[in-house]
């Protein structure tokens, strides 16, 4: 990719466009966007003079927030997708097969790969669950915005101070750079113990820092939870994960994060399938943020009830698109469709605030996903079907179909897709 200039602080910017969607509820027809040094300045009606502001002329494309992809694996983006027919734990099996032997994957070049595709698309801005400890070496260059999320995994107790001392030192040694950001992964409950999530909470606590877990994804997550066996066991104990003499928790998924203390709104739980309605209404008072990623249910056939509780229940949403692995495109604006399918009553702006707003948690920059007055200017720029758009219309056609953005802008500037 090709270097970008710094912005001077006095550097303005001035897009015209047939009109701006600051956010779901916000719509200004024939709007412009006024950016000072990347960020939002002012966005109104109209094309002011502005003396002193380079003029983009985007007409008749508009202008909306760029997509926050808030679950990914990109490591895994060349293994290419893995299939499911034999269940969980097999699928498990196949994509750590992958990951070993074929060509790239687990690589930076694949974190690479995933990256590109995602910003191609309209995603501005992602959260990599790293597996493999490449995506930073893989984002080097990538000009979108990132959180860095270091997998944990580590089921015996006595093994959490010793992991917990890994995951600080990790942090304070994260490069100090504005467009990436440090968070912890604590992989799900079944291989995580409740002291290990209890000092883990704590230590993003401490920092400022987003924690994002896998929770209750499958059926058998929790039958190992309460009881000790099942397929699960069976993968643990092969990849001999499990300490001698290991026993169940005893507890269900969610209480297993309430146990350590590792549930309230710095935290990211993804798929959260396997959850009762009553869970459903504590993860929403909690605060916490669910990722749906609709193609990774449709991958494995999943019910979409969970999501349907949640929402009832008031829990903020997000997006993932999860990976290749369990997904056959990287594209956020096709999940957004898939999301509408999965669950019918979601208006298209709830959707599209969970492919933007939703991502808040990850904290990669203020007012991350609208065009809001001093929020980092990350938009796309999309031709819509009609010349006199309203709101309705356009966020019924961003969310069921799959447009392509004319232009990707991270901090006012387009940046080499290639």
């Amino acid at each position: 990719m090709t270097g970008r200039r710094a912005l001077p602080e006095t550097e303005s910017r001035l897009f015209a466009a047939a009109g701006v969607l600051v956010d779901p509820e916000t719509w200004i027809p024939g709007g412009s966007l006024l950016l000072q040094a990347g960020r939002v300045r002012e966005v109104r009606a109209g094309v002011p003079g502005k003396r002193g502001a380079e003029v983009v002329d985007l007409r008749p494309a508009v202008l909306v927030p760029g997509l926050l992809d808030a679950h990914a694996h990109l490591d895994l983006t060349r293994v290419g997708t893995v299939p499911a027919r034999r269940g969980f734990a097999d699928w498990i099996r196949g994509v750590l097969e992958g990951r070993r032997t074929i060509p790239g994957g687990g690589s930076p070049e694949s974190v690479r790969d995933g990256a590109r595709a995602l910003l191609a698309r309209g995603s501005t801005s992602l959260a990599d669950h790293d597996g493999s400890g490449d995506s930073l070496a893989g984002l080097s260059g990538w000009p979108g915005r990132a959180l860095v999320l270091r997998e944990v995994i580590a089921p015996a107790p006595e093994a959490a101070e010793r992991e917990a001392r890994r995951a600080r030192s990790w942090l304070e040694t994260f490069p100090s750079r504005s467009r990436r950001r440090p968070g912890l992964a604590p992989h799900a409950p079944y291989t995580v113990s409740v002291p290990l999530y209890s000092r883990l909470a704590r230590l993003a606590a401490a920092r400022r820092v987003a924690l994002s877990t896998h929770l209750a994804e499958t059926r058998e997550e929790t039958v190992l939870l309460l009881r000790g066996r099942g397929p699960l066991r069976d993968l643990l104990e092969e990849r001999r994960r499990l300490p001698p003499g290991w026993r169940p928790p005893g507890m269900r998924p969610l209480e297993v994060l309430e146990a350590a203390g590792a549930l309230g709104p710095r935290t990211l739980l993804v798929h959260a399938n396997d959850l009762t309605e009553e869970e459903s209404a504590r993860v929403a008072r909690s605060g916490a943020t669910v990722v749906v990623c609709p193609g990774t249910h449709l991958h494995f056939d999943r019910a979409a009830a969970s999501v349907r509780r949640l929402r009832e229940s008031g829990a903020r949403l997000a997006l993932g698109t999860d990976g290749l692995a369990s997904n056959d495109r990287l594209d956020l604006f096709v999940e957004m469709a898939r999301l509408r399918l999965l669950v019918p009553a979601m208006s298209p702006a709830e959707v599209f605030r969970a492919a933007t707003l939703g991502g808040a948690a990850l904290r990669l920059s203020r007012g991350a996903g609208t065009l809001a007055p001093g929020a980092a200017g990350d938009f796309l720029a999309l031709d819509p079907p009609g010349t006199r758009p309203d709101r309705r219309g356009l966020l019924a056609w961003l969310t069921e179909g799959s447009p392509v953005p004319r232009a990707v802008f991270v901090a006012g500037r387009a940046p080499d897709r290639t």
